[in-house]
């Protein structure tokens, strides 16, 4: 399944670029978040899932990278202190407004969600890693 890059992320093309795709994030890990004043660094560790399995029958997992996501002008941000470690089902990027909300999506904890409000989404970098975070 392809997925577009969302429009109102600068700098979205880095990851496809990097990535050959717009990944979907799922089970994505949040490797760190980083709250200060109106603004909020997200690190996230991505990867495909292929169709392939291994010896052990788990999906094999290519294309490891840690992706920082810069959110600038937060109005509001329901991110709990300290959050960190959670595994995602999905990250949402939409157009609310003129805002933009990411929404993560706990695949650990599916009854919550949290969001950030913003005006501007960056992808402030892309690092290439091996399958260890």
């Amino acid at each position: 399944m392809h997925i577009c890059p969302p429009e109102n992320v600068t700098g979205s093309d880095r990851i496809v670029k990097a990535m050959g795709c717009w990944p979907s994030f799922h089970d994505s890990h949040v490797l760190s978040v980083k709250v200060e004043d109106d603004s909020c660094r997200v690190i996230l560790f991505v990867f495909l899932i292929t169709d392939q399995v291994d010896d052990q029958g788990y999906f094999i997992l290519t294309n490891h990278h840690k992706i920082s996501l810069q959110m600038s002008s937060v109005t509001e941000c329901s991110l709990p202190p300290g959050y960190g470690g959670d595994i995602l089902d999905q990250l949402v990027i939409e157009k609310i407004g003129g805002a933009t909300k990411v929404s993560f999506c706990s695949a650990v904890d599916p009854k919550q969600g949290w969001h950030i409000l913003c005006e501007e989404v960056k992808v402030a970098d892309v690092e290439s890693c091996g399958s260890r975070k």
